[in-house]
């Protein structure tokens, strides 16, 4: 499925018009900003895709690509993830549902 229907599935799944839905990201965004991303004209920019992908639940990479995050356990004590990477990013655990980024 092409990013654009993707964020059209997302805003018909909140019940927003295209206004609505793009008054989330800027509260002058015209219907046509919307329907530019929908049609695959162009694509919302970076903080935009990922304030559009937090509303989904899914990662940007998901939204624009059809993939999910790989995430490779890098370290393990008592049973809990204790260093994860994610697309080569990695992060250390701070909390059951919170990693920081490491160095």
């Amino acid at each position: 499925m092409s990013a654009g229907k993707k964020i059209k599935s997302i805003r018909m799944q909140r019940g927003e018009t295209m206004k609505e839905f793009g008054e989330l990201f800027d509260p002058t965004a015209s219907k046509g900003v919307v329907s530019n991303w929908e049609n695959n004209y162009n694509y919302p920019n970076n903080k935009r895709l990922k304030k559009i992908a937090e509303l989904a639940n899914i990662s940007v990479n998901e939204l624009l690509h059809d993939q999910t995050d790989v995430v490779t356990v890098k370290k393990v004590k008592n049973g809990i993830p204790t260093v994860i990477e994610v697309d080569g990013r990695t992060y250390i655990y701070q909390s059951p549902d919170q990693y920081r980024k490491g160095e």
